[in-house]
């Protein structure tokens, strides 16, 4: 099994892969019905509007399979990197969890992380946790804990599910102990400038 499922299923996302295919938060409502074909045929007019949106709802419908409509997770992967490349984040996450473990595309960590790191500085708390896990085993070859202890502590702080923040705050606190005084003042810092960034400051 490659490092990065493994690592998806110990920090917690086993739980959490089926939310892939849960709608962006920035959707403004559901657009899309109950049957599967229909919804990616009214769809396409949007997408044609390069509407990032539409095209992370697509995914969805294709990663999931819905009514009348067979799943197809290579093809979900297109429109969840169209919509990525857009600048949605939960789009970005979902890529990010696709890269993770190769599923409708070739497992990659690279791009894994690329998409983690997206998400995450656009605010996405599983992403977040995602990349300071990765981070934190040395998995984009830096082993930074400073940097592995921001990005688990924004988990913390940011996520909506009680069971991603219990998984990220043991995370967090494992890197943080890991921390010199110095370091932990770098963490502090930096936990300070995305904590400002993230909210607009």
């Amino acid at each position: 099994m490659y490092r990065v499922a493994k690592f998806c299923i110990v920090v917690g996302l086993a739980a959490l892969v089926p939310a892939i295919s849960a709608s962006s938060s920035r959707a403004g409502g559901n657009h899309v019905s109950q049957d599967g074909a229909l919804a990616i045929h009214s769809l396409h007019d949007a997408v044609d509007w390069d509407n990032a949106i539409a095209e992370e709802k697509i995914g969805d419908l294709l990663w999931q399979g819905a009514a009348d409509y067979p799943r197809n997770r290579t093809e979900a992967v297109r429109h969840y990197d169209n919509a990525a490349n857009l600048g949605i984040a939960s789009a970005e996450r979902k890529l990010a969890i696709a890269y993770a473990n190769g599923q409708g595309t070739q497992a990659d960590d690279a791009q894994m992380l690329h998409w983690q790191r997206k998400a995450a500085e656009a605010g996405d708390a599983v992403a977040a946790g995602m990349l300071g896990y990765a981070i934190m085993i040395g998995l984009d070859g830096t082993y930074d804990m400073v940097e592995a202890a921001t990005w688990l502590t924004l988990a913390t702080e940011t996520s909506t599910s009680e069971e991603w923040r219990f998984h990220a705050a043991a995370y967090a606190r494992d890197a943080q102990s890991k921390l010199t005084q110095a370091e932990h003042e770098a963490f502090h810092a930096r936990l300070a400038y995305w904590r400002s960034t993230l909210n607009g400051e």
